[in-house]
């Protein structure tokens, strides 16, 4: 059997002081403010990573590595700019500064990636 999970994880703890967090949960996709809090992505906004545990107000966000998401849309490329399209589903950003992302494998039935962020 082959896994790419695990494959060059990484990552970082934040936090939301400034303000009242958006109820984030576990597979969000999150961003960062200017003052260094996390909130819930914006829909066709660009992320800084997925949520993957959460302390209180502290949350442990995914930035690299591979993962596996829902996306929207007929496919994705091979290399895509994901953007959020609803919350916990991502799609292929138009117009947007979003890093490219490496698409491993689709699955258009259920509508699952694999993806290398």
């Amino acid at each position: 059997m082959v896994s790419y999970k695990g494959f060059d994880t990484k990552y970082i703890t934040m936090q939301c002081v400034n303000a009242k967090p958006d109820n984030i949960k576990v597979g969000d996709f999150v961003k960062v403010n200017e003052n260094g809090d996390v909130f819930l992505a914006d829909v066709g906004e660009a992320f800084i990573g997925i949520v993957v545990g959460i302390n209180d107000n502290y949350y442990t966000v995914q930035t690299s590595g591979y993962c596996e998401v829902r996306f929207a849309g007929e496919t994705l490329p091979m290399y895509a700019r994901l953007t959020l399209n609803q919350r916990g589903i991502v799609q292929v950003g138009t117009g947007t500064d979003a890093p490219l992302r490496k698409v491993v494998w689709v699955d258009r039935v259920e509508n699952h990636a694999g993806v290398i962020l």
